[in-house]
C-alpha cells in the first residue's frame, strides 16, 4: 500500500473547558473551533464531532494518576494531549505516532470544518466513566454551552442559531463501546438531540481511530 506525506497546519481555537460542580463527570472538556468556522452573526448552527476516547479504565492499574479525576496529570496527557496532536509519524512503528490519535491535524486534513469536542471520561467509575457525557439532554446541554462560549469569546453575546447543527459521534478502540450505550439508552431515544442532530444513525458514526477518510466521506 502507498502512502503519500502532506504537512497540515491545523488551524483552531483549543479550549479546555471545566464543568461547575465538585463531584460532576465529565468535569473537563477539550473543545476545538477552526479559525475558518464562522463566528459572526450570519454563522450557521455549529457542527460538532464528539470524539470518547478509550475507556480509560483499562490503564487504570498502570497509571496512578488516573486516580486523581480530573486534576491527575494522566488525564491531561492520556486523554487529551494524545488525542489531539501526533507525537510522531503515525506509520513509523518506531516512533511514538502510531499510539497517538492527532484528531486535529486528521481532522484539518478532512476539509471539514466543524467543532472537535473531547470529554474528559473518569478512570475510577468503570463503564460509568462518562458520566452525564451518555445523557443526550445533557450533551446537547454541553454542546450548546460549548457554541455560546465561542460565540462569547468573538464579541457575540448569543449565539445567532438558538440550535446547534449537525452532531456526529466518533472513538477509539474500547470508547466505541459507549457509542450504542449513548444511542440505546431508553431516555435518549425520543430525545431531540438523538432524533434531529445526530442524524441518519450509523451512517454518521466516525469509529476509526483515522480520522481523516471518515469525515471526507461524512455529510458535513
Amino acid at each position: 500500500m502507498a502512502f503519500a506525506e502532506r504537512s497540515y497546519a491545523p488551524g483552531f481555537h483549543v479550549r479546555i473547558l471545566e464543568r461547575k460542580g465538585d463531584q460532576v463527570v465529565p468535569k473537563y472538556f477539550a473543545a476545538a473551533w477552526p479559525r475558518a468556522l464562522p463566528r459572526d452573526e450570519g454563522a450557521a448552527p455549529t457542527p460538532f464531532l464528539v470524539f470518547f476516547t478509550h475507556q480509560l479504565a483499562q490503564n487504570r492499574d498502570a497509571l496512578q494518576y488516573l486516580k486523581q479525576y480530573p486534576d491527575g496529570w494522566d488525564y491531561f496527557y492520556i486523554s487529551l494531549y494524545r488525542y489531539l496532536n501526533f507525537m510522531g509519524n503515525p506509520l513509523d512503528a518506531a516512533s511514538d505516532g502510531p499510539f497517538t490519535r492527532g484528531l486535529l491535524p486528521q481532522t484539518a486534513a478532512s476539509g471539514k470544518n466543524l467543532v472537535l469536542v473531547i470529554p474528559v471520561p473518569n478512570a475510577m467509575q468503570g463503564d460509568a466513566e462518562l458520566g452525564d457525557g451518555l445523557d443526550a439532554g445533557m450533551m446537547e446541554t454541553f454542546l450548546l454551552e460549548i457554541q455560546s462560549f465561542f460565540f462569547k469569546q468573538a464579541g457575540l453575546f448569543r449565539a445567532p442559531s438558538s440550535y446547534i447543527g449537525r452532531v456526529a459521534l466518533g472513538a477509539f478502540s474500547s470508547g466505541n463501546n459507549h457509542i450504542p450505550r449513548f444511542l440505546s439508552r431508553y431516555s435518549n431515544v425520543s430525545h431531540r438531540f438523538c432524533s434531529d442532530t445526530v442524524k441518519d444513525g450509523m451512517h454518521q458514526l466516525i469509529c476509526a481511530s483515522m480520522l481523516t477518510d471518515a469525515l471526507r466521506r461524512s455529510r458535513f
